[in-house]
């Protein structure tokens, strides 16, 4: 904030010096901006705050030079130089800087000393004071004011300066990445005069209270790329507050980006580039985003930056940084290794495992299950020789084995023994899976055992039938006849034997099961039923059931009970359980074939 003190029994110089200090007030004091403005005070915080003074623990020597709203004349245009660095480190930071500052009539030169205390409260936890002092020296160009009046006798003087002391506070507070700092710019509250003719004007200078908050977030472990959110806000008594939103990314401290925000102002970009290792260049663009906007013009800033020196002990605790960052690595490494240590283990038994188990296969003749676990054995282990060297030898003897399978499937097949052949065509294909000759005779063979099948069904039919009506011989030609078509047909087999040596001495009955009910009510299985005994009471019946421990079969369409022994699936086994048990409790058992 701009006062102005004006004595004069003259209104027109009044109204002069009003004139032209109201020019200076709407341009440099519009956004509170007695204290010059930079955008790039998150490289070098020292430039606000005194209590930063040597906390890089190096020397930084930086320039400032900012231009802003160039289509304007008598545009703000201000130049910082500073110097600071640590005579002690982590205690005592001393530093110089110098700034100009112009806008249109007026400009001003500062040169501050700075001294800076950093009191550590605990591990990581820093407490820091600051304090600038210096002369400042305000200058105004009266020639080019604009007057109604060009014999007014304030404007006799021309280009005025005055000179007084300054001084600025801060104080911040550093824990690991987070930083908070608060500092009082132009403490002291200065105020300029200037004479004319019985005129006396004077330029007072309005403290300012500036704080901010930042942390820095790394976003890797070895720490070499990070994101800082930094807020500042900025207050003088009497003008609105601004606030200043930031995010810097940084890359492995040799590449800044930053965007800012600032409160009813502009939105800043800004790039900052290390073209050496002790050298920095940096630049920001400023987006006006306020009413003056249309006729501002462009606002840029330039910054230069050198850092040299440091001390032993920085020295020692880049170095300690370093080896930490070694250490963590090579124990990340060790970890791996380790890990990686553990799963070949974990291959090694789990390999030896499989070549156990496949070799057993390969000893036993086992070849097609022993050639699949060589294979997964060489999916863990694919440069081992030995499981190589037995799929090898496997897919030699299972060429043999393949011939031997197809000369022996097409001596089945020549003699009809098409059951037979299809087995022994399937064997070959598990030597060569795409073997399309065998391929070919199985489907042959299927639609061959399809139509044997059917054939099959229609004369065992008829043999039954002739059977039952007890015309044993053609009977038994039938089930001959059968046999062309299914020789492995047991059932076929059993009624010839059965027919053609029956000494029994009793009766072979056959009939359809499905006039037949078990003792639950369901429909009687097929088979050879030994039959002890048949009633036409079901009392009786359940009477030798519960004596002998029978079991009961019903014939629901002539009415009989049936208590029989037992169920045999051929004829050969019935029939012996008929001599050897039944003759010898009821003489006149029988054999009951249903069908």
């Amino acid at each position: 904030m701009i006062v102005l003190k004006t004595i004069s029994s003259h209104n027109t110089i009044w109204r002069t010096v009003a004139t032209a200090m109201l020019i200076m007030v709407l341009i440099s004091a519009s956004y509170a901006q007695q204290v010059p403005l930079y955008g790039q005070y998150f490289y070098n915080p020292f430039i606000y705050n005194p209590a930063f003074t040597g906390s890089d623990n190096v020397t930084n020597v930086f320039l400032i030079h900012r231009a802003q709203w160039l289509d304007m004349p008598g545009h703000p245009v201000s130049t910082a130089l500073t110097l600071d660095g640590a005579i002690k480190p982590k205690k005592i930071g001393v530093g110089v800087s110098i700034y100009s500052d112009k806008t249109d009539f007026t400009d001003r030169i500062g040169v501050y000393g700075s001294f800076a205390y950093n009191l550590q409260i605990k591990e990581s936890h820093n407490l820091l004071f600051g304090l600038s002092l210096g002369g400042l020296q305000n200058r105004v160009d009266f020639n080019k004011a604009v007057a109604r009046d060009l014999d007014d006798p304030a404007l006799i003087g021309g280009y005025q300066k005055s000179t007084s002391i300054d001084g600025n506070f801060g104080i911040a507070y550093h824990w690991k990445s987070l930083k908070i700092g608060i500092s009082v710019p132009q403490i002291i509250g200065t105020s300029f005069k200037y004479e004319g003719s019985n005129t006396r004007t004077y330029y007072d200078l309005s403290r300012h209270y500036l704080a901010s908050l930042q942390y820095q977030i790394f976003v890797n472990s070895s720490k070499d790329i990070s994101i800082t959110p930094l807020i500042m806000t900025r207050f003088m008594p009497e003008a609105p507050i601004q606030y200043d939103i930031n995010a810097i990314f940084e890359y492995k401290d040799f590449a800044w980006l930053a965007v800012s925000y600032r409160s009813d102002y502009a939105i800043g970009v800004n790039l900052k580039l290390k073209v050496a290792k002790s050298i920095s260049v940096g630049y920001t663009y400023d987006i006006i985003t306020s009413s003056i906007k249309a006729y501002s013009g462009m606002s840029h800033e330039f910054l230069l930056g050198y850092s040299f020196g440091g001390t032993k002990e920085m020295d020692e605790e880049l170095k300690k940084k370093y080896e930490d960052q070694i250490d963590s690595l090579q124990a990340a490494l060790e970890a791996q290794d380790a890990a990686e240590l553990q799963r070949q283990q974990e291959i090694t038994e789990r390999y030896n495992l499989l070549i156990n188990v496949a070799d057993s296969l390969f000893e036993a003749g086992k070849y097609l299950e022993a050639k699949e676990i060589y294979e997964k054995a060489l999916e863990l282990k694919p440069d081992e020789q030995h499981p190589k060297d037995k799929l090898a030898e496997i897919a030699s003897l299972m060429g043999d084995n393949y011939q031997r399978a197809i000369a022996k499937a097409d001596e089945l097949f020549k003699g009809r023994d098409y059951k037979g052949a299809r087995k022994m065509y399937e064997e070959a294909l598990k030597y060569n899976p795409n073997d399309a000759y065998a391929k070919d005779r199985i489907t042959k063979i299927n639609k061959i055992l399809e139509l044997f099948e059917k054939r099959y069904n229609m004369i065992i039919k008829a043999a039954d039938e002739l059977f039952m009506q007890k015309k044993y011989k053609l009977a038994r030609e039938k089930y001959e006849e059968a046999l062309k078509f299914d020789p492995s047909s047991r059932y076929a087999k059993d009624m010839i034997q059965m027919i053609k040596s029956n000494k029994t001495g009793g009766e072979i009955r056959m009939t359809d099961s499905k006039d037949f009910l078990d003792e639950f009510g369901n429909p009687a299985a097929k088979g050879f039923y030994v039959v002890m005994a048949a009633f036409k009471s079901q009392e009786n019946a359940d009477r030798l059931v519960a004596k002998k421990g029978y079991r009961r079969l019903f014939n629901k369409v002539r009415g009989f009970h049936y208590v029989y022994l037992k169920r045999l699936d051929t004829y050969e086994d019935s029939k012996q359980l008929l001599l050897d048990k039944a003759r010898k409790t009821a003489t006149d058992s029988w054999i009951y074939i249903l069908r």
